[in-house]
């Protein structure tokens, strides 16, 4: 089984991510959802996941230190997403950080609903899932 965990403070990007990764799956996929990147910190080791998607722009833990944190943990894939805009920063300005960072991958949240089903198949053949 394939986990994935999906960590944003937004319910409805939550929802729709996990729709669009149970409706793409190829192999037989676990998704756990945490709106609070602390939460998600605490249950990381307990859940071991094989993915992690993080969105950027979060309260308490932002999704820079949400990869700092993974990448010390164990070496697995991550997609950065954002929506925000932080002063004159784009969401493509957030991203490209994010990738400096350590995210493997990244995508605007506007680009989910196109992009996300083929990113996670590539995924998942990529690290012969």
């Amino acid at each position: 089984m394939f986990t994935i965990m999906v960590v944003d403070d937004s319910p409805m990007t939550l929802t729709l991510v996990t729709g669009l990764i149970d409706d793409c799956a190829i192999f037989e996929t676990k998704v756990i959802s945490f709106d609070n990147p602390v939460h998600a910190q605490q249950e990381f080791q307990r859940i071991n996941p094989d993915f992690v998607i993080t969105d950027i722009v979060m309260p308490e833990v932002d999704g820079y230190e949400f990869i700092d944190f993974v990448k010390s943990q164990k070496n697995i894939p991550i997609l950065a997403i954002s929506g925000s805009y932080l002063g004159e920063n784009s969401p493509h300005t957030l991203l490209y950080c994010a990738k400096k960072l350590g995210a493997d991958f990244s995508l605007s949240k506007k680009e989910i609903g196109i992009k996300l089903p083929s990113l996670v198949k590539k995924i998942f053949l990529q690290h012969n899932i």
